[in-house]
């Protein structure tokens, strides 16, 4: 290296270089990962005081840039010279979260060969060098070869300069990115290694690279550092922004990958109801708009006859008289119950006796397709005042049902006759309230059905029954004394049951009672009545209702006709007097009719005598009307059949018999 009193020539037209080069050249186009910048030699305005050794080697210059910013920059050029080993040590760089370094090196180099006399001196390439510390190594150290730094590489450039690049001002800067790591420690230094190149080191950039905080699928993930392998992707779990929300048990993610760039995003965050995603947020829904559920990604407006006041709101409320089913959803139009049916007829068949209805559907269906009807039928009496009615109960048949109906007709059956009706027809949908049949939305007939015999089954009596008759009463269907009582007849009907309905036998009367006699015993029957004033004919009334009798068996008659305690009775007092009457007439047989004592000895009188008890009413026989026995006996016990008492022996007279 030559010492003068000013400054090398060759020296001082390098000093140019990296000025004319920097007026040359931009920034560098960034890319879309982010670069966290470690060292950046040109955001440095003051001096750098970076390591050289030795002290003619590297040296540090100023400049400016295309922006006329000042930058510090070093440079050497000792090509005459040989054996050249001149080091440059930046200061300690901290590595932060990275794990793999790059470092960007932004330099110009001299053509040896446009060098005149330094063919055997000159070199075209340095050698960058890293030291991984925990802490600084401070400006007294000494060339870090013995602190073994790791050698990053050999730097050569792809386009060198000449002298005649020089008198046009061309500058050709060259860039070399390079990398190290993985870092374990805290920091590191840099190092340059001169070998004797005419070099300038224009720029030195260290960083490393993350993914940059990003919000994607309404996820905020944070920026992540860059795994120092190729091939190891990072995965991050992302956070759904305000007023957002996740699939459960599936949070939103996303893979960093080495070079920065966010990689497979998995899920995704919905806005939450009463939100709509705009951009990378969720801003509520304004008036008038709605929205239920996360699942759908925009407000909607209201439905028709509903509004929402607030913002966010999640659903529309009804207007008033308005209203929604339990079954329709948020996004259904707001309803009303329908008017009542229309042009309400019906018509009367007597036989049988049934009350069929048709209508039309109501002229306001409430903005509903779901309208059906249901009937209430009411008993109204003939007495009390108008109105007075109740329920038709159990009895009445509706036809084809009574509630649900989505048909416009139906049928009544099983009515009583001479009794008034009233119907109601109500139109109802979903949104009609549990007093809507009885409210303001039906239509309703009044119909009587003309005299007959409104009896229920219990209230027809069963007042004798026998083997071969039955005794039936009831109560007259119009009181005594009201119009139209006078003149009602009453017709019934039997049959044996189980039988056919149409061999059957008929019996009228004017009196709500009846005797049917040459019945068959133990035979079920089936009776029917009906009634009818003189003015209808019977045909045009129905037998209503019927009820069921089991005629007794003949034994069974018998035996209900005498009473336990009657019989035992008559047959003890029967045989009582038979045995008595036996009895007397032995004794008859065996004495002769006088009562005197005739000629007998005491042996005689001893063998013939004997006694027993009679009944204390005693019969006596004239003694001289006893030529006859039979007649005798006869006369003695009445109750006794002629034909059953035979004379068979005699045994003797002028016996006595003794009572006691």
């Amino acid at each position: 290296m030559e010492t003068g009193a000013g400054p090398h020539p060759l020296r001082l037209f390098i000093c140019l270089m990296p000025l004319c080069l920097a007026l040359l050249l931009g920034p560098g186009r960034p890319g879309t990962a982010e670069e966290v910048i470690l060292l950046d030699s040109k955001a440095s305005q003051a001096e750098l005081g970076w390591t050289a050794l030795p002290s003619n080697g590297w040296e540090e210059i100023s400049g400016v840039d295309e922006h006329d910013r000042p930058i510090r920059t070093y440079q050497v050029c000792n090509v005459l010279e040989p054996n050249q080993d001149n080091w440059l040590q930046t200061g300690w760089i901290g590595r932060g979260r990275g794990q793999r370094i790059f470092v960007e090196l932004q330099f110009t180099l001299r053509d040896c060969s446009s060098i005149p006399g330094a063919a055997g001196t000159c070199k075209e390439t340095f050698n960058v060098y890293y030291l991984e510390t925990e802490a600084d190594l401070g400006r007294g150290r000494t060339r870090p070869g013995g602190s073994r730094p790791r050698k990053i590489d050999t730097i050569a450039a792809d386009e060198s300069f000449t002298q005649g690049d020089l008198g046009e001002r061309k500058m050709k800067l060259n860039t070399e990115v390079r990398e190290i790591g993985p870092l374990s420690r805290q920091g590191f230094h840099l190092a340059f290694q001169d070998v004797g190149a005419c070099v300038a080191l224009v720029s030195v950039r260290v960083y490393y690279k993350q993914c940059r905080a990003t919000v994607r699928g309404l996820a905020a993930f944070p920026a992540t550092a860059a795994e120092s392998a190729f091939s190891t992707l990072v995965e991050v779990t992302g956070t759904c922004v305000a007023h957002s929300e996740g699939e459960p048990g599936s949070p939103p993610r996303m893979h960093c990958g080495a070079d920065g760039e966010w990689l497979v995003p998995v899920g995704r965050c919905s806005c939450s109801a009463g939100f709509q995603e705009r951009g990378d947020i969720c801003e509520a829904c304004p008036p008038g708009f709605y929205k239920v559920s996360p699942r759908r990604p925009l407000c909607s407006p209201c439905p028709e006859h509903s509004r929402a006041l607030e913002n966010a709101s999640t659903f529309c409320v009804c207007q008033d008289s308005y209203a929604r089913s339990p079954t329709d959803p948020p996004s259904a139009s707001c309803t009303r119950p329908p008017s009542a049916p229309r042009d309400l007829q019906y018509s009367l068949s007597r036989s049988p006796l049934a009350l069929r209805l048709r209508w039309l559907p109501p002229a306001d269906s409430g903005g509903r397709s779901d309208v059906t009807y249901s009937l209430l039928c009411l008993r109204c009496g003939r007495e009390g005042p108008a109105g007075a009615c109740e329920p038709c109960g159990p009895r009445v048949a509706f036809v084809p049902r009574q509630v649900g109906l989505r048909e416009r007709a139906a049928t009544l059956l099983h009515l009583r006759p001479g009794a008034r009706y009233t119907v109601r027809v109500a139109a109802l949908n979903g949104v009609s309230g549990p007093a809507a049949a009885a409210g303001a939305t039906y239509a309703q007939v009044t119909v009587s059905t003309g005299p007959g015999a409104p009896w229920e089954e219990d209230e027809i009596r069963r007042d004798r029954v026998e083997p071969q008759s039955v005794s039936l009463s009831w109560r007259e269907p119009i009181p005594a004394g009201a119009p139209g009582a006078n003149g009602t007849e009453y017709e019934i009907r039997y049959f044996e049951k189980g039988q056919s309905e149409q061999t059957y036998s008929t019996v009228k009367t004017g009196a709500p009672a009846v005797t049917v006699t040459n019945l068959k015993p133990a035979t079920r029957y089936v009776f029917q009545i009906r009634a009818a004033s003189p003015g209808p004919s019977w045909e045009t009334q129905s037998f209503n209702p019927s009820i069921e009798v089991l005629t007794p068996g003949e034994a069974t008659s018998r035996s209900k006709d005498q009473s336990p305690a009657v019989v035992v009775t008559v047959v003890t007092i029967s045989a009582l007097l038979v045995l008595g009457s036996v009895m007397s007439v032995l004794a008859i047989w065996r004495r002769p009719c006088s009562y005197g004592k005739g000629g007998r000895d005491a042996h005689d009188e001893e063998e013939l005598y004997f006694h027993f008890k009679v009944p204390t009413r005693r019969t006596f026989v004239d003694p001289q009307s006893c030529g006859d026995p039979l007649q005798a006996v006869h006369l003695f016990a009445k109750e006794l059949d002629a034909k059953s008492v035979t004379l068979e022996k005699s045994l003797g007279t002028g016996f006595e018999v003794s009572h006691r």
